[in-house]
């Protein structure tokens, strides 16, 4: 999970350690809120700023939803486009957006890209849910929960408890979560505050980082159990 100001802190962070990943999935409530991040990275890749309105050499949008025939010419630019080199940026942006409306058949297509990507592109796919995509495909990206910046409000009393949630054993940890829920204290500003804990080390709990997104996701979702979601995702940190 992360919120906007997060995201550019680590992407920053990851451009300036030479450590961006190919690929990454982005997903959460608002696919314009996602749309905006990987603009604004393209940006700064670009021009060394998030901000700006001038017109962008590296960066190239395929919108799947205006693609009647499920998507399938969109990869096939995409395939020509992806081995294009970047004229100004250290690395081209491909973005993807409203992934999920491609078909079986663009996304294998998309897969065989994905597998053997160029080392000077980065593909960003924008979705809801990353459920609605192939899982060979799901598995080549880095997923990343894209969350609003107006809730989770009582994250900050959490900040204290996230160090010694991460130093007790196995059966610590299920009697904390266990003990926040009786005290009916919100289990997903425990996620935030975790998250913000692990984002100090952000490549060394990168996997744990993308299995809390997609805990949290499902709980904003659907009605599932909290604290059955987020031990299974947090208790082997």
């Amino acid at each position: 999970m992360a919120f906007v100001k997060d995201l550019r802190r680590d992407f920053e962070r990851l451009v300036s350690r030479s450590r961006l990943a190919h690929g990454y999935l982005l997903f959460g409530q608002s696919l314009t809120r996602q749309r905006d991040i990987v603009l604004g990275f393209a940006r700064f890749l670009e021009t060394g700023s998030w901000e700006g309105n001038e017109t962008l050499l590296d960066l190239l949008v395929l919108d799947a939803a205006s693609e009647q025939g499920g998507g399938i010419d969109k990869i096939r630019l995409f395939r020509a486009e992806v081995f294009v080199k970047p004229f100004r940026a250290s690395r081209r942006v491909i973005l993807i957006d409203a992934a999920h409306q491609l078909t079986q058949i663009a996304q294998q297509a998309l897969l065989k890209i994905l597998e053997e990507p160029p080392e000077h592109a980065i593909i960003f796919l924008n979705v809801y849910d990353p459920d609605s995509l192939f899982p060979p495909v799901i598995s080549r990206l880095q997923r990343i929960y894209v969350s609003g910046e107006a809730i989770f409000q009582d994250a900050h009393s959490f900040r204290p408890e996230v160090p010694i949630f991460l130093r007790a054993d196995f059966k610590e940890r299920k009697a904390m979560l266990k003990l926040f829920t009786e005290e009916e204290r919100p289990l997903t500003d425990f996620v935030v505050a975790l998250v913000e804990h692990l984002r100090l080390d952000l490549t060394r709990h990168l996997p744990t980082l993308s299995a809390l997104s997609y805990r949290l996701m499902q709980m904003h979702r659907y009605n599932t159990n909290q604290r059955l979601q987020i031990e299974a995702a947090v208790l082997y940190v």
